[in-house]
């Protein structure tokens, strides 16, 4: 919209996509590379079991 042509323009947007489509997908995609790699069905997730669940039958429930 700010060059001296319409080639210029179409030059400076297609540069624009291409920085977006580089640079802004790979930031865009750490979050869920950070869940597959540190999530919760990761080797490095940590839980505790739930000893009160009547499927395990633990008569230790009652003494938390």
């Amino acid at each position: 919209m700010a060059g001296k042509n319409a080639r210029a323009a179409s030059v400076g947007c297609f540069l624009a996509g291409c920085f977006t489509l580089f640079l802004g997908v790979p930031f865009a995609y750490l979050g869920s590379i950070a869940r597959y790699h540190y999530g919760p069905d990761s080797i490095h997730a940590e839980f505790t079991a739930d000893t009160c669940s009547t499927i395990l039958g633990l008569p230790t429930c009652a003494e938390w």
